[in-house]
């Protein structure tokens, strides 16, 4: 599966449309290696000063998807080679917008791939105060680099830590017991608020 059928595999998953330590945190120019295939994540973001929701998936019974709430916005976990910290291998989530770009490139001639890591660097410029669709511009580096050895084997120690696999489920696995106790206090505080009392002789509670 190319990394375009990949991404339409997440959005359909979790019903979308197009946390890691690497994040573009603000405007810059920023340049990285994607070291291993992204994994699709989604959260519900609710507006400013809410707290957002890690989607668990629409065929799982996320209680998101309803006409009341925007679709989720879909991420990608993967490591990455940080080349503004050192080079430094790090667990990253990377927006659609980047991952999109990155999935054009792997079908045309002079930038196709089809293992990872991918043979070179790609060059991200990011504009938060741009437009949605402008924030995030997304280039290749003009030629391709062997990942030097070392950082195959600390990408391999990392990975035996956590995939971005296993990131994405223990993210899920979180949000599903965090909904399981909202349950359960919402439960609570409707037995507070109602309490049931024995009926008298004409039905009434009696207090």
């Amino acid at each position: 599966m190319n990394l375009k059928d990949q991404m339409n595999q997440g959005a359909k998953e979790y019903g979308a449309e197009g946390g890691g330590q690497f994040q573009f945190s603000k405007s810059g120019k920023y340049s990285l290696r994607i070291l291993c295939q992204p994994i699709a994540i989604a959260t519900h973001f609710f507006g400013q000063g809410n707290p957002s929701h890690v989607c668990v998936g629409k065929e799982k019974g996320c209680p998101f998807h309803t006409s009341d709430h925007k679709k989720p916005s879909v991420k990608f976990i993967t490591y990455v080679i940080d080349r503004q910290d050192e080079d430094k291998v790090k667990i990253a989530e990377l927006p659609w917008a980047v991952i999109s770009e990155v999935a054009d490139f792997q079908v045309e001639p002079e930038y196709a791939f089809e293992e990872y890591p991918i043979p070179y660097d790609i060059l991200v410029t990011v504009d938060k105060a741009a437009s949605p669709a402008d924030i995030y511009k997304t280039m290749a580096a003009r030629s391709n680099s062997e990942v030097p050895a070392e950082k195959i084997a600390e990408l391999e120690e990392r990975m035996k830590e956590k995939t971005p696999e296993k990131y994405v489920e223990q993210r899920k696995s979180k949000q599903v017991e965090k909904m399981e106790l909202e349950k359960q206090y919402d439960g609570d505080a409707q037995q507070q608020e109602a309490p049931d009392y024995p009926e008298g002789p004409e039905g009434e509670p009696t207090i």
